[in-house]
């Protein structure tokens, strides 16, 4: 039987039996540094076919999704969190269950979903994912605050155009247009020219500039009689 064919409990047990066999060697000078060098190649074995079943069980996930299987689903989400916490693919399983949950109209369980998934992310790239996702979920529940400080704890370089696209929405709902005008700015600084959510921000921009010019001008002061 090879590692990739035990389950999490004999591939723990095994590496338990092979250090207390091992142990005698690993007390030696030269026999430390090759029972070290063993047991980092192991781990390393062990730890990518570990990742290869968890992105195994991902591919049935997203089969189970593109089929509308929504118990499947489920099933797959929760051994992804069980069996491979800690991997990217539970947080993908995460973010899976919470577009689920926000396209049957359940927001709050959606904010719930993406909260777990951006604090148990190890990797910065997908915590950013979650938190945006987060984001506009708090900004359609009506919680613009929330949307505001969660775009702004964006810090993945690729994604700071996304986040000052949401800062902006968020100060339009917070009746802050002049700021919303500086942070679609800045979110089309830093869009490519060809990109598809450029025309959606450069609208945005726009209607912030034509609500300003249609605004109606102070009223001045009526002088007196001298």
């Amino acid at each position: 039987m090879t590692i990739e064919n035990m389950d999490e409990h004999e591939r723990s047990e095994f590496v338990r039996s092979w250090l207390r066999q091992n142990t005698p060697i690993m007390l030696g000078g030269v026999g430390l540094g090759i029972a070290v060098l063993l047991g980092i190649q192991f781990w390393q074995k062990h730890q990518q076919g570990r990742r290869e079943q968890a992105q195994l069980v991902y591919r049935q996930l997203e089969q189970a999704s593109e089929k509308s299987d929504a118990k499947l689903s489920a099933q797959l989400a929760d051994r992804l969190r069980g069996d491979f916490k800690g991997t990217p693919y539970a947080v993908f399983a995460d973010l899976q269950d919470a577009r689920r949950m926000q396209e049957s109209g359940d927001l709050k369980r959606t904010a719930e979903i993406l909260t777990v998934a951006a604090r148990d992310s190890k990797l910065p790239e997908l915590k950013d994912i979650a938190n945006l996702r987060l984001a506009r979920v708090k900004l359609a529940s009506g919680d613009a605050k929330a949307a505001l400080t969660l775009a702004e704890n964006i810090v993945g370089e690729g994604f700071k155009p996304l986040a000052a696209e949401l800062r902006g929405d968020a100060l339009v709902a917070l009746k802050r247009e002049p700021e919303a005008a500086k942070a679609y700015d800045e979110a089309l600084t830093g869009l490519d020219a060809t990109a598809p959510l450029r025309t959606v921000v450069e609208l945005k921009r726009n209607d912030l500039a034509v609500a300003a010019t249609a605004s109606p001008a102070p009223a001045k002061p009526l002088g007196g009689a001298g």
